[in-house]
């Protein structure tokens, strides 16, 4: 159902393994940041908020443009299989987006609930996944757009 889902648990388990060992490197430095603590905790506040705020604009438009590609599958018999193959696309898009935000929300959070503990390493193992994830979530969401044009039945056609 989800045709690019093994290709992005590959990359978030590589992320994975590649921020363990920066985390377990950093370990050994003695200051690894070079913002002060309320830089580190403004960024990663931000992160979740700006997160919430593009999955609820990203679920808007997707209903906005699901119902514009069922009208254009509705009215031309031509392109009924291409429409429905996109928007089950688009779809399938939309799911990975909102487990990406979640993904991103709950990392942010994290980051923020473990701060003060002083655990430096995981500290800086979530910050890294976090950011991480947020950039991946945004080319996700850049390529839903792309691939959200409902002009693109009238040029496949």
């Amino acid at each position: 159902m989800f045709p690019n889902s093994k290709k992005d648990f590959r990359v978030i388990g590589l992320s994975i393994i590649i921020n363990f060992i920066i985390s377990f490197i950093t370990y050994f430095i003695d200051k690894p940041f070079w913002f002060n603590e309320n830089q580190l905790l403004y960024i990663f506040a931000t992160i979740a908020q700006i997160t919430g705020s593009l999955l609820g604009l990203t679920l808007a438009a997707y209903t906005l443009i699901d119902d514009k590609f069922k009208k254009i599958g509705d009215s031309e018999e031509s392109s009924l299989d291409y429409a429905n193959q996109i928007r089950a696309e688009n779809f399938d898009n939309l799911i990975s987006i909102s487990i990406l935000s979640i993904f991103t929300i709950i990392l942010s959070l994290l980051v923020l609930l473990i701060y003060r503990n002083r655990h430096l390493e995981i500290t800086i193992f979530f910050m890294l996944e976090s950011i991480y994830i947020f950039i991946q979530l945004l080319i996700k969401i850049y390529i839903f757009i792309q691939d959200a044009n409902p002009n693109n039945i009238i040029i496949k056609k």
